[in-house]
């Protein structure tokens, strides 16, 4: 059975960068990832999703749409335009709980953000969430997602 990914993140030449290294590293073994590059796709995903992935890898900054023109574009929700997207990934996970499917879902947050940046917004007391910072070394994503998955390569 294929290990199942959802990776939010909407810079996408990182996100190449890590779907390169997921896939080296769980290409074998099986490997379903599903790349969502913005709140509002994830949102809409999750939705119409029945299943729930192994594990989710959220960015805690991501935009809400792309850019488009008015007519196209998903309308912004008031909590997003009061908070912005500081908040997005904490948005997606507390979106994740309130979801019988994914309540208990492992989390990794994968940010540039410190977690002292993060305790105040009440992450210590999210069930379930790991918190790896963005250094640029992949194979502690790779760890991390190893550890919370409890999957062997």
């Amino acid at each position: 059975m294929p290990l199942r990914i959802w990776l939010l993140e909407d810079d996408e030449p990182q996100a190449d960068v890590i779907i390169a290294r997921l896939t080296d590293a769980y290409g074998s073994a099986g490997l379903a990832l599903t790349y969502l590059r913005t709140e509002a796709e994830f949102v809409s995903q999750l939705d119409q999703s029945g299943a729930a992935p192994d594990v989710f890898i959220i960015d805690m900054l991501v935009r809400w749409t792309d850019p488009a023109p008015e007519a196209e574009m998903v309308p912004t929700p008031d909590e997003v335009q009061r908070d912005g997207y500081y908040r997005a990934g904490l948005r997606c996970i507390r979106r994740l709980r309130a979801k019988k499917e994914t309540e208990r879902s492992p989390v990794v947050l994968y940010t540039v953000l410190d977690r002292a940046d993060l305790e105040p917004e009440g992450i210590d007391a999210m069930p379930n969430v790991s918190i790896l910072g963005k250094e640029g070394d992949l194979d502690a994503l790779v760890t991390a997602i190893d550890r919370v998955t409890k999957h062997r390569r």
